[in-house]
């Protein structure tokens, strides 16, 4: 899922307009490490844990997919507490809002220009799709948040119109 960059204004309340580069996609992927592992792979414009901007006190980074008629996620967020870039990494199906599995799923945040999540998602969390089998509807949103309210408003949306390509569990890419 590639997606334009500097499409990530702060609107948010206090806002100034501009673009925030720690909630700016670049792409979004997946890949199949192992039989049982779905590998999600963010890159964001310039990562770094919130603020700034100073009106954000924290901040999420998605990946959405749909199997078996049921939409999936994994995130990854950040309360930017103390300025330090403590992240957390879920997974688990979305409805209206994150509705987590009872653990916490590996992750590795590294930032900077062209930073990444790479998070490494338990199939068994996400309806067990076999090999062969198509993750489809795929998209990808940043969000805001002040004091661990999460703004409904996306900061950015990759692609920034539809879904990206659909994904085949167990595919390796050359």
């Amino acid at each position: 899922m590639v997606d334009a960059i500097n499409d990530a204004p702060n609107d948010y309340p206090a806002g100034d307009g501009s673009n925030m580069d720690n909630l700016d996609f670049v792409n979004a992927s997946f890949s199949s490490p192992n039989p049982s592992t779905l590998r999600v792979t963010m890159t964001i414009k310039n990562l770094s844990a919130p603020p700034p901007p100073v009106n954000l006190g924290g901040a999420l980074w998605a990946v959405f997919w749909n199997y078996n008629n049921t939409t999936y996620y994994a995130r990854a967020q950040s309360t930017g507490a103390l300025g330090v870039g403590a992240f957390t990494y879920d997974d688990g199906t979305f409805t209206s809002n994150f509705n987590p599995v009872d653990q916490t799923i590996t992750g590795t945040a590294t930032t900077g220009p062209n930073g990444t999540f790479v998070i490494d998602v338990p199939l068994v969390d996400v309806g067990n799709p076999p090999a062969g089998a198509s993750l489809t509807l795929p998209f990808a949103e940043s969000h805001g948040s002040f004091q661990l309210v999460f703004y409904t408003a996306a900061a950015d949306r990759a692609p920034d119109l539809g879904f990206g390509a659909l994904w085949t569990v167990g595919t390796v890419c050359p």
